[in-house]
């Protein structure tokens, strides 16, 4: 395939810009002003015709360049003047920012006086020559247009208006649930005869081998096959540290920035102990034996148990042979899927359902030819379906039929095919997709950056109430109906929060963007003069020379290293990024990027941001996430008069007067002040703010009268709120009156509160105020005694409240309650529907809480999260009688409590239970046998327990986890386990805590033939181990400790093929062990 210049997008910015430049109406004066110079008005218009003429002809020359290269030459030519026609503009427009911010408040006579002074006439005059040689190139460059160009009716094309929130729903897979059920008995008939078995998933390019893995996963953490799954795209670089790594942070979040080889090892290795593992590596298309073999051996070290699998994705066969020289390698070959199953995919995105019927035959017949031509490949059944979304006209599908890339013999018909779906998209969206070229494969992309990316490259213009942020998620909405986005992660509120592209789609996007976009891998660029989109990768030699010679030209520019030198060449840069880069100071040229409007430094040592930074009056979003060395910003921030995204983290770098920041529609923290400037005010005039907003040390506030001035209550799209005080700082005491002033809008979503020492809630927390609100958090409201009637209810409204049965916090999901320390009633609310749709409560550290009636959860109610810790004097928890959704209890450290809440037998969707360090617990409620959902259960150090209902341990068929005792000290048998022997098919991980008067273990432990892990602690009256404990067949880790009184192990544990860890710890009068056996303990 030849490359594709995409020149109309181009055209087009240039062109609005010259328009809307002209008719300015905010700036009327302004550009009047600047238009004064000989010729300027004459040059514009001129400008605008020469674009209009061109952007007639520009279809039909964007379709024939792949088969003349003088046409693709001709466009290179015209995509560089219309660079420089949308450069020149943006300085006109940089000049009118500029005005405002130097003549704010002054009389018509100064701003006079401002354009009369010499550097404005300059100005002026350079402006108009620029122009003027601008439309000189493109008389020129039309000039050398000697092919035929025609005009061309618009083909027709993808895109309509969809509403504000996206109602995009991930497509059922189809035709897969075989291929899952077959590979998934193959796991579970290889489990235990190797440490690490793998199986390859080997597939062309789009047949899905990704979706089945990712079906594979969600099966085998459904059936709770593994202890942990890992996933790790790999791609073109098999980059052992990178893979590692990934795995690590795929485990762990927060275990970013480990480097060294052996760290990652050893990290592994804690997080991995004795825990079967799955890992998933994705694209795989290393072919090195020698680079396998390293991976593998430092694998097996990390790897302390049997029964452990690696799936990988690849199309290369000889990536499959390579890895099986060193480990037991089933191949997988992923089915093409049948055409029927092909038009359910196309169905499902053109109607919205697969079973959707269709009125016109002809459609469906050439729809079902279309689905026919996919070849099997579920990719372009569901990229093309996007297609036919709109296009929904048998001309319009009969051209896709009839295209001539089905016919294409060049060994890139997948690519030709999927720009096929490109090609139909409108030049707004062809632009935006192909930005996204500047990600690496398999990369999260995050909804909101892309969106700020596109604004600051000059994609989005607002249109009538629609803000640059609403068009660019509609347009990102239109790409993944389309499915060129996939893998959408949402947050719990369901707005998307992050995305990928699929490989080959990516492919795509690098195809049609080679021209204008590198990701830099060595310190090579070659011949890509042209380059407007730059990416340097961390690991990059990176000569500095060659990137002076293409700075000049480039929007766009991340870079994991410093800008070096060449941050004074950065002339035309709309985007940088050196989020993460090994940097700690930014160079002072950086104030004079005219065109900077994205810039991101998180995560960086910078100690300051240079003083010019306020210049740069095109910048729309700034982050300063994690720049910990930095603590203090310009005091003329406020100039940024463009700025509407502002991300930082740390309140030392609070800005003063920030009010002055009117388009602010995202500003992550406000730490109040003593100082005028740094007041709760400050936040009134910032009308459009939305998202999340943390606002901290509110002690400095002084009255509600002050509090109200921030206008919470007018901020109609702030959805998430945290309230903080912090008592260290000094301050002021009025926390309920603070608390009352800042009312939030009933749009808000979640709210939390922290540090707040007042008796009551605000009168705003009431009767349905906030009907949106879905999360509660409450931490540290330490002098609350009583949470009844008075604390939630206004007392005004409290009557009313009552008679009308307004619920209370009625779409409430996640309510947690921590460290409230004088807590001592949470009391019911007579005659009120309280929390009907509450799943998660969470209530920590409320060590004085007595009286618990507020709930009296049932049937009718959706909680399926209960946890309850640190309440030492609570002695009993509301009933629970018939409550359906419960699905996780956790009682942990409440002293008191005496019994289990009443009706708990009754939730037959329990799925685990945790009940630890209860020591005044006795028994345990006699139909546990009903929770055949059970899979983990622990009651664990209750030390006045006496009984548990003995036979019905064995009906919970499902039971993977068992944790139990140490219980009453004069028991002579450990209670309840009489039955286990039941659980054999389902049982894996058994842990046992003893005491003193138990001198046996229950024979019936030798028939969990699936147990693979035991563990036995502080047995201190047993002597010996069971004979049977060479039944163990699947046992991959023992433990043993603590176990003063044991002075043998049997001679049978060599047995024990399947033990990779065995442990034994502080067994005193241990006196023999049969070392001869452990030559039987191969693994």
């Amino acid at each position: 395939m030849a490359e594709t210049i995409l020149i109309t997008p181009i055209i087009q910015d240039a062109l609005k810009n010259v328009i809307s430049f002209a008719a300015d109406k905010a700036f009327s004066f302004a550009v009047e002003q600047i238009c004064l110079a000989w010729g300027f008005k004459q040059e514009l218009a001129n400008l605008e015709d020469s674009l209009l003429t061109i952007q007639d002809v520009l279809q039909d020359a964007e379709e024939k360049q792949e088969s003349d290269p003088a046409i693709r030459r001709w466009l290179q030519k015209l995509r560089d003047v219309a660079y420089d026609a949308v450069d020149v503009l943006d300085e006109c427009a940089y000049k009118l920012l500029q005005l405002k911010v130097e003549t704010q408040g002054r009389l018509t006579k100064q701003v006079c006086m401002f354009f009369s002074g010499t550097n404005s006439i300059m100005f002026r005059l350079k402006m108009a020559k620029k122009i003027k040689k601008i439309n000189e190139s493109l008389v020129k460059v039309k000039g050398d247009a000697v092919f035929p160009l025609l005009t061309r009716n618009k083909r027709p094309q993808f895109g309509r208006s969809r509403p504000d929130t996206d109602s995009y729903i991930e497509s059922k897979v189809e035709g897969r649930d075989k291929e899952v059920l077959e590979i998934v008995n193959l796991l579970t008939a290889l489990r235990g005869q190797h440490p690490i078995s793998v199986i390859s998933l080997i597939g062309m390019a789009g047949i899905g081998k990704t979706t089945l893995a990712k079906l594979l996963c969600k099966e085998i953490e459904k059936k709770n096959l593994y202890g942990v799954v890992a996933w790790v795209c790999v791609s073109d670089d098999f980059d052992e540290r990178k893979i590692l790594k990934g795995v690590l942070e795929y485990l762990d979040q927060n275990a970013g920035g480990i480097d060294n080889i052996d760290v990652l090892l050893k990290r592994l290795e804690e997080k991995l102990e004795k825990k079967t593992f799955l890992l998933v590596l994705d694209d795989v298309w290393n072919e090195d034996s020698s680079t396998w073999a390293t991976f593998v051996n430092r694998v097996l070290k990390i790897m302390k148990t049997s029964g452990n699998s690696i799936f990988v994705t690849t199309r290369n066969e000889r990536v499959a042979s390579s890895l099986a020289k060193f480990l037991p390698l089933h191949e997988h070959h992923v089915q093409k899927l049948p055409e029927d199953d092909c038009w359910l995919i196309i169905k499902e995105k053109v109607f919205g359902s697969a079973t959707s019927s269709i009125s016109d035959q002809h459609l469906e017949a050439i729809g079902r030819d279309i689905a026919k031509n996919c070849g099997g490949l579920p990719l372009i059944a569901s990229v093309l379906g996007g297609t036919m979304r709109v296009v929904r006209g048998v001309d319009e599908w009969l051209s896709i039929k009839e295209s001539n890339v089905w016919n294409s013999e060049d060994g890139n018909q997948v690519l030709r095919i999927l720009k096929l779906s490109f090609d139909h998209l409108p030049s707004h969206l062809k632009k935006c997709f192909s930005y996204c070229s500047i990600f690496p494969k398999d990369f999260d992309i995050k909804k909101d950056d892309l969106v700020q990316l596109w604004m600051a490259q000059g994609f989005l213009y607002p249109s009538g109430e629609e803000t640059m942020e609403d068009i660019g998620n509609k347009y990102f909405n239109d790409l993944l109906s389309n499915s060129l986005f996939q893998d959408v992660e949402r947050d719990k509120y369901g707005k998307i929060q992050t995305c990928k592209m699929h490989d080959v789609v990516h492919d795509l996007a690098v195809f049609v963007s080679k021209n204008e976009t590198l990701i830099l891998k060595n310190g090579s660029i070659g011949e890509n003069s042209c380059i407007r989109h730059l990416r340097v990768l961390s690991s990059a030699q990176v000569d500095p020379t060659v990137l002076r010679g293409v700075a000049p030209k480039l929007h766009s520019l991340f870079s994991k290293v410093g800008l070096c030198s060449m941050s004074q060449h950065l002339k035309s840069i709309r985007s940088l990024s050196l989020k993460g880069a090994d940097v700690d100071q930014l160079p002072a040229s950086l104030g004079k990027l005219k065109h900077l409007r994205y810039l991101d430094v998180s995560k960086t040592n910078i100690e300051a941001l240079p003083k010019s930074f306020t210049k740069p009056y095109s910048l729309q979003t700034l982050k300063l996430i994690g720049c910990y060395h930095l603590q203090k910003l310009p005091d003329e921030l406020r100039n940024l008069i463009s700025l509407k995204h502002f991300y930082f983290d740390n309140p030392n770098l609070m800005p003063r007067e920030i009010g002055h920041l009117t388009s602010l529609q995202t500003l992550s923290l406000f730490a109040v002040g003593k100082e005028k400037g740094y007041w709760i005010d400050e936040l009134g005039p910032l009308s459009q703010l939305g998202g999340a907003l943390r606002i901290c040390n509110l002690q400095f506030v002084r009255s509600q009268s002050e509090a109200s001035r921030a206008n919470l209550k007018q901020k109609t799209k702030l959805h998430e709120l945290s309230f903080e005080w912090n008592e260290n700082e000094g301050g002021y005491n009025h926390h309920e009156e603070v608390l009352e002033g800042l009312q939030p809008h009933q749009n808000l979503r979640s709210l939390a509160i922290d540090g707040y020492k007042g008796e009551n809630f605000p009168s705003w927390l009431d009767l349905g105020l906030l009907p949106s609100l879905q999360v509660l958090i409450i931490n540290g409201m330490e002098k609350v005694k009583c949470m009844g009637s008075k604390f939630y209810l206004n007392r005004s409204n409290t009557a009313s409240s009552s008679r009308g049965g307004i619920p209370l916090f009625p779409a409430l999901k996640e309510l947690c309650m921590h460290n409230m320390n004088s807590l001592e009633v949470w009391a019911e609310i007579e005659d009120m529907v309280v929390f009907p749709r509450l799943e998660i409560l969470q209530m920590r550290s409320c060590p004085s809480l007595k009286t618990w009636t507020m709930g009296g959860f049932s049937s009718q109610h959706k909680l399926s999260d209960l946890h309850i810790s640190f309440c030492q004097k609570l002695m009993a928890i509301p009933n629970i009688d018939g409550l359906l959704s419960l699905k996780r209890l956790s009682i942990y450290s409440c002293e008191n409590l005496i019994c289990l809440p009443s009706g708990l037998g009754t939730c037959i969707s329990l799925q685990s239970l945790f009940i630890w360090y209860c020591s005044s617990l006795i028994s345990i409620v006699e139909d546990i046998g009903r929770w055949h959902s059970l899979t983990d259960l622990a009651v664990s150090h209750c030390e006045k327990l006496v009984s548990f209902p003995e036979e019905c341990l064995g009906h919970l068929t499902h039971l993977k986890m068992l944790n139990m005792g140490p219980f009453y000290s004069e028991l002579e048998e450990f209670p309840g386990l009489t039955s286990i022997h039941h659980l054999h098919a389902s049982l894996e991980t058994l842990e046992l805590y003893g005491w003193d008067k138990l001198k046996s273990l229950p024979h019936q432990l030798q028939h969990l033939t699936t147990l693979k892990k035991l563990e036995l602690r502080a047995f201190h009256g047993l002597e010996a181990l069971p004979e049977g404990l060479g039944n163990l067949s699947s046992l991959a880790t023992l433990s043993i400790e603590y176990c003063n009184k044991l002075k043998s192990i049997p001679e049978n544990i060599g047995e024990l093929r399947s033990l990779t860890v065995l442990i034994i710890r502080n067994c005193k009068e241990l006196r023999s062990f049969p070392v001869e056996c452990l030559g039987g303990l191969t693994n």
